[in-house]
């Protein structure tokens, strides 16, 4: 399987999670001029801005190679703001809570994945 297929699969798979857990997705694949949001969604009244990060893997649960593990301070700087670009370019949501998440999707040579979900995995502290 190919980096993009893991990556298209690692989507499709966190958004059947989300969606299972209560999650509305608003959009995906989000392109502002910083990068893309992988999946935005609201549950309750809460914004979610998702940052998806698939592997393939041998086995599950590898603390050394777990996906979210990708997600550097770099990386969480640039999720803060396309969160922030998002909100400020869509004013009805600008009053309600938001948060960055992080799914992590571990994908095995025979098709079985793990999920994990980690709410607000980035803050801006």
């Amino acid at each position: 399987m190919a980096s993009f297929e893991i990556g298209q699969k690692g989507e499709n798979l966190a958004v059947e999670f989300l969606e299972n857990c209560g999650y509305r997705i608003l959009e995906r694949n989000f392109k502002t001029p910083f990068g893309e949001i992988d999946i935005i969604s609201k549950k309750e009244n809460t914004l979610a801005i998702i940052e998806v990060k698939a592997a393939l893997v041998k086995r599950f649960s590898n603390p050394e190679f777990a996906p979210e593990l990708h997600v550097n301070e770099k990386k969480r700087r640039k999720l803060i703001k396309l969160g922030e670009f998002y909100l400020a370019s869509h004013k009805k949501l600008v009053d309600i809570p938001w948060e960055i998440d992080i799914v992590a999707v571990e994908i095995n040579p025979y098709g079985l994945y793990e999920i994990r979900h980690w709410r607000q995995a980035v803050t801006d502290n």
